[in-house]
């Protein structure tokens, strides 16, 4: 048992060395997982700087070589005209082989040379937008390589990098699938915010062509050139304008950028109003715009790396200078000025962060990629809302010319037509009152006899149109005539009053009729009803008036009614039969003892018991 322990100790003393060596040999190797995403290689790289002839073979075996590890999100090492190397190493959870895609997501570089090694074989690639957009291996607006990585073995990756802008190297390594969803992404994103340019070029032309001013026409170039220069540090325009011409992809952006300020300024004299507020200022201005259009045209003579700072310096203090005549023309009570003011703070505030990431003082990420499309975006909303102010103040001071010219027949015409309309409703005032009493039974405040007649005639025209059923119910005051006999006519009226209020209110919906048929006789007349359903709120009215004694001057006096419902599918001939069998029911109603309600259809069932 010794021995075997012995051997055992023995055998683990010899492994350890080379245990320790794969140990040392694999620390602080990174190892990604693309299960949940990209994964950023930038904030692992090592980088150096080199000569121009510098080759991958001595950037991999020199020992002069001082190589700076990284460890931000982001690598941004500002403008230089430098040559960089990059490299690192890593390697892939996993149990099966995977298809990558290797993105750098900054269009703007020049010379790009990036080599993979990996399961002892070297790729290479040639990239930059200094190549034709056609030679990429992926034809998008970023710089993407296809790769398929067997996991849990080691990748190297080195980058050779030199670029008149900014060196700008974000790497990131996507799983082929969860690239291409993103990107659907950003397309969707990139593609609704250049529609909605689209609409709104659509939308200035149109007022251009419609007012003839020249402001719409400034305008209109500012945001074409504007979104032309976005798409230019997105990489669209490279891809989708001029994929095969090299030379005007670098030239184009400072091209651009002086276009911008040739129509923003010739847009602020013309919406502000400068010549007629600031005459000498806007002569000022008008040589300034000779000289923007002077070096617009020199720019495309000059190396993109000479003019690129000085040319976004100038940018931003055009930039100041239009915050600084807005504030003037704001301070004069101007109304246009204060959303020219802001649309110009959102500019700036783009410019800045671009100029920011530029020079290193931001990173570069999404927000600070995008933010001066944001700021342009947000400006452009203000400018339009500037340009309707404009136009609203230019239409309420027309407007207001010609209400001051045709006041004064303005203020006779109201007169006269005040007292046209007087009269008018003074005339169908007693009109209406006229017709109310000719149709409202004087004493009870419900429909009489004649409105009665009338809407019958009217609605069976309908319910045999239509092919809607009608139920009526005649109600009589039992014993009233002695009423009147014991407490004389005027406490009969007053119980009449309170006997159609009582069956008024049990008759909620619209379209019913209520009616006083003659002396102390009610019919109602109800439409889309059953004859069960106007059993049912018959029995209601009924229950209502005998429940309740109705309060005289003279004491409280017990009153009942007895009801006669009949209800029928109608035809041509139905109002005075409908009328009849309602009359006779409540004549059996009345005969049976009174306080009751019987329909037509019990009716037929008693006499046939009878």
């Amino acid at each position: 048992m010794m021995n075997v322990v012995k051997k055992t100790l023995r055998l683990c003393f010899y492994l350890l060395p080379f245990w320790l060596l794969s140990t040392n040999a694999n620390a602080g190797q990174p190892k990604y997982d693309l299960s949940h995403g990209g994964a950023g290689l930038s904030r692992s790289f090592s980088y150096t700087v080199t000569s121009e002839i510098a080759t991958l073979d001595y950037v991999t075996t020199s020992k002069q070589l001082k190589w700076q590890p990284h460890y931000k999100d982001n690598l941004n090492l500002g403008i230089t005209d430098k040559v960089y190397w990059f490299r690192h190493s890593f390697s892939l959870y996993g149990s099966h082989e995977q298809s990558v895609i290797f993105e750098v997501s900054y269009p703007l570089l020049d010379d790009l040379e990036i080599y993979i090694e990996h399961q002892g074989q070297l790729f290479s690639y040639q990239l930059g937008d200094l190549q034709r957009f056609g030679s990429r291996p992926i034809k998008h607006r970023f710089f993407l390589i296809p790769f398929t990585i067997t996991p849990n073995e080691n990748v190297k990756f080195y980058a050779r990098l030199k670029t008149s802008s900014v060196m700008i190297f974000p790497v990131k390594l996507w799983r082929t699938s969860d690239f291409t969803e993103r990107n659907q992404i950003n397309t969707l994103i990139l593609g609704a915010y250049f529609g909605l340019m689209a609409l709104l070029f659509v939308y200035v032309s149109s007022c251009g062509v419609i007012t003839r001013k020249r402001v719409y026409g400034y305008y209109l170039g500012y945001i074409t050139s504007m979104t032309l220069l976005l798409c230019n540090l997105s990489g669209l325009s490279f891809q989708y304008f001029w994929p095969n011409s090299v030379w005007w992809n670098g030239q184009s952006s400072i091209f651009l950028l002086y276009v911008i300020v040739f129509f923003g300024i010739l847009f602020s004299k013309n919406l502000l109003n400068i010549n007629h507020a600031y005459p000498r200022f806007n002569i000022a201005l008008c040589y300034l715009v000779a000289g923007v259009a002077i070096m617009a045209a020199v720019s495309l003579s000059l190396p993109y790396e000479l003019i690129l700072a000085p040319t976004i310096y100038f940018s931003l203090a055009c930039c100041v200078l239009g915050l600084f005549v807005g504030y003037l023309r704001v301070k004069d009570g101007l109304e246009v000025a204060k959303f020219y003011s802001v649309a110009w703070g959102g500019a700036l505030f783009g410019g800045l962060v671009l100029v920011a990431t530029k020079i290193s003082l931001v990173p570069f990420n999404w927000f600070t990629e995008h933010a001066l499309m944001f700021g342009i975006s947000f400006e452009i909303l203000c400018l339009s809302f500037a340009i309707a102010k404009s136009l609203q103040i230019e239409r309420k001071e027309k407007l207001q010319l010609k209400d001051s010219l045709m006041k004064h027949l303005a203020n006779a015409k109201e007169t006269l037509e005040q007292q046209v309309h007087q009269r008018t409703a003074e005339l169908e005032e007693a009109n209406n009152k006229l017709m109310q009493s000719a149709i409202t039974d004087a004493l009870t405040g419900v429909a009489n006899r004649r409105r009665l007649d009338e809407f019958l005639d009217v609605e069976y025209a309908r319910a045999v149109r239509f092919n809607y059923p009608i139920c009526l119910l005649m109600i009589d005051v039992d014993f009233f005539k002695k009423v009147n006999d014991d407490y004389g006519h005027q406490v009969g009226d007053t119980c009449l009053k309170s006997v159609a209020a009582r069956i008024t209110a049990e008759i909620t919906r619209i379209g019913d009729l209520v009616a006083r048929y003659g002396g102390e006789e009610f019919c109602i007349v109800l439409p889309y009803a059953q004859e069960l359903d106007g059993a049912v709120i018959a029995e209601k009215i009924r229950f209502s008036i005998a429940a309740h004694p109705i309060l005289t001057n003279v004491g409280a006096i017990e009153l009942t009614v007895s009801i006669g419902v009949a209800g029928h599918q109608p035809d041509s001939n139905m109002p005075l039969t409908q009328l009849e069998l309602a009359d006779k029911a409540l004549y059996i109603a009345k005969k049976n003892g009174r306080n009751q309600v019987v329909t037509a259809s019990e009716m037929g069932n008693r006499r046939s018991i009878n």
